[in-house]
C-alpha cells in the first residue's frame, strides 16, 4: 500500500466494529460509557467523509503535502469539541463540532504558511479578507484599490499596502484563499475564484506526478537545479512561476517570471560559453528523465510482485 493510500485509512479498525444506525450513537455511547473504543468506531465509519473534507481543504487552501497532518488536526478539533459537548442540548455532535475543527484547521494553516508569518488569528483573518478583496480588484494594488480595501478592513492605506504586499509575496507559495472569515469568524459563502470542481482521483494523480517530478529535480546537483530554474523561469525554492516587482508608481505587482537566455545563465554561473549551459541543461533533463523512468519501472515491478 502506498503512503497516500495509508493516509486514507489512518483510523481504520483492524476488526470491523458493529455498525450503528448513525454516527451520533457512537458519540453518545462514548460519553455515557466513557469507553474510548466508541470514538475509534466513530472515526472508523466517519473516515470516508473525513477524507473528502480534507481533500477539499487541501484543494481550497493549496496545502498539498499536508493531508495526513490536516486529518490529525481535524480529529484534534473533534476531541476538543467532545470536551465541551453536552448531550442534554440535543444538538448533533458533528454540527456542534464544526466550529472547533474549523478553528484548528485555520490555526494549522496559519502556522504552516510559507513565506509569511502571521502572529495571531485576528491578523490572519484580516489578511485573508484583504487578499480576497484584492482578488476581486484583479490582483492589482493600485492606489484606488488600496484605499478601497483599507476602508473595508478599517486600516490605513499605508498599512493596507504593506499587508497586501506581504500577502502577494505569500501567494508565490500558496494561492489566494477561496473564502475568508467575516467579523464573526464564520466562513463566508462568497467564492473569490472560479473553479469549484474537485476530483479526488485526479488530485491524487496530480499529486503523484508533481512529487515525482520535483523529487527527480531535487536529486540533481544544486548548480544544475539553478540553471534549470532559470531556463524554465521558476523559483528554485518555492517553484513559483511568479515574482514580485514594482510598477512605474512604485506599487508592488505580481508578474510572471521571464526565462533567462543561455548567455545570462552562463554569466550567472561563471561559465565561459553558452554551449556549456546547453550541455549542462541537456544533461540535467536527461538525468531527471532517467530518475522518473527508473521510478516508474520500480513501481511496475512492485505491482507485479
Amino acid at each position: 500500500m502506498k503512503k497516500w493510500e495509508e493516509d486514507l485509512y489512518m483510523f481504520h479498525c483492524a476488526t470491523a466494529p458493529k455498525e450503528r444506525k448513525s454516527l451520533q450513537e457512537y458519540i453518545e455511547l462514548y460519553l455515557t460509557e466513557k469507553d474510548e473504543s466508541y470514538f475509534n468506531y466513530f472515526l472508523h465509519f466517519y473516515e470516508p467523509r473525513l477524507n473528502d473534507k480534507i481533500y477539499g481543504i487541501v484543494h481550497n487552501y493549496a496545502m498539498q503535502g499536508h493531508f495526513a497532518d490536516l486529518k490529525m488536526v481535524f480529529v484534534h478539533g473533534l476531541y476538543k469539541a467532545l470536551e465541551k459537548y453536552d448531550l442534554s442540548q440535543n444538538v448533533p455532535f458533528l454540527y456542534f463540532a464544526k466550529y472547533y475543527y474549523e478553528h484548528e484547521i485555520h490555526e494549522y494553516i496559519r502556522s504552516m504558511r510559507h513565506g509569511l508569518t502571521i502572529p495571531n488569528a485576528d491578523e490572519d483573518k484580516m489578511l485573508r479578507k484583504a487578499m480576497a478583496l484584492c482578488r476581486e480588484c484583479g490582483e492589482t494594488a493600485t492606489q484606488e484599490n488600496i484605499e478601497k480595501i483599507a476602508e473595508q478592513i478599517d486600516r490605513s492605506p499605508k498599512f493596507t499596502c504593506e499587508l497586501i504586499a506581504a500577502g502577494l509575496c505569500n501567494t508565490l507559495f500558496i494561492p489566494f484563499y477561496k473564502e475568508y472569515c467575516d467579523e464573526d469568524s464564520e466562513e463566508t459563502a462568497e467564492d473569490v475564484t472560479s473553479d469549484n470542481t474537485f476530483n479526488p482521483e485526479l488530485e491524487l494523480i496530480r499529486k503523484e506526478q508533481s512529487e515525482a517530478v520535483w523529487g527527480a529535480y531535487n536529486e540533481l546537483d544544486i548548480g544544475t537545479q539553478l540553471m534549470i530554474a532559470d531556463n524554465l523561469a521558476f523559483c528554485p525554492e518555492c517553484h513559483s512561476i511568479f515574482e514580485m516587482q514594482k510598477d512605474k508608481n512604485g506599487e508592488p505587482v505580481k508578474v510572471r517570471r521571464k526565462k533567462k537566455t543561455y548567455k545570462e545563465i552562463a554569466m550567472l554561473n561563471e561559465l565561459s560559453e553558452e554551449e556549456s549551459v546547453r550541455v549542462a541543461l541537456q544533461k540535467g533533463y536527461e538525468e531527471m528523465k532517467g530518475i522518473l523512468e527508473s521510478s516508474i519501472f520500480s513501481k511496475q515491478q512492485t505491482k507485479s510482485l
